[in-house]
């Protein structure tokens, strides 16, 4: 397991994620399940918000993390974040409207992809994300209301996903899919 490491967030006024969300806490539980993985290469933040999942995917596999987010004043967090907790040479932040980005694209197939977002985002972006997922890839979907969740798994499934890991935190569930 890694050591532990603390944080310093600045999150903006449109930068989500400064870890008091139960759907935040939900993300960073799954990853800390997932640090004895080995081999992770690639990772990409879908809705980076502040950047406290790159950053902690940064720091947990020593990789290089891609962060995108449609708020560009959430890129710019993203960004000082990743300086201020000297994570800035594996942190790229980057301002995309879902995976439209060149740079997401050329990057891809990522081994991880980090999703805290809203369901009818998870939905709306489901094909791109598993797209851009590489083979026995895993992404870790947040931001899910708990009612919502069985339909999130379902429009995965059939898209080739297995669900690995749920978690629910208050109404807020968070999935860990696998590409099979």
């Amino acid at each position: 397991m890694a050591d532990a490491f603390t944080l310093e967030l600045v999150a903006g006024a449109k930068s989500f994620g400064d870890a008091s969300h139960p759907s935040t806490q939900g993300a960073l539980h799954i990853l800390e399940t997932l640090t004895s993985i080995r081999g992770m290469q690639s990772v990409l933040d879908m809705g980076c918000g502040s950047g406290i999942l790159a950053l902690t995917a940064a720091y947990q596999w020593h990789v290089p993390v891609l962060a995108c987010d449609i708020e560009r004043e959430a890129v710019a967090s993203c960004t000082a974040n990743a300086q201020h907790n000297k994570l800035d040479a594996l942190v790229t932040a980057l301002h995309s409207d879902g995976y439209s980005h060149r740079t997401i694209e050329n990057s891809a197939p990522f081994d991880l992809i980090l999703a805290n977002l809203l369901a009818d985002l998870h939905l709306e972006m489901a094909v791109d994300a598993v797209k851009h997922l590489a083979d026995e890839g895993l992404i870790v979907l947040s931001g899910i209301l708990r009612w919502r969740s069985e339909e999130i798994i379902e429009s995965y499934r059939q898209l080739g996903m297995q669900l690995i890991q749920k978690a629910t935190i208050g109404d807020w569930t968070t999935l860990l899919m696998q590409r099979q």
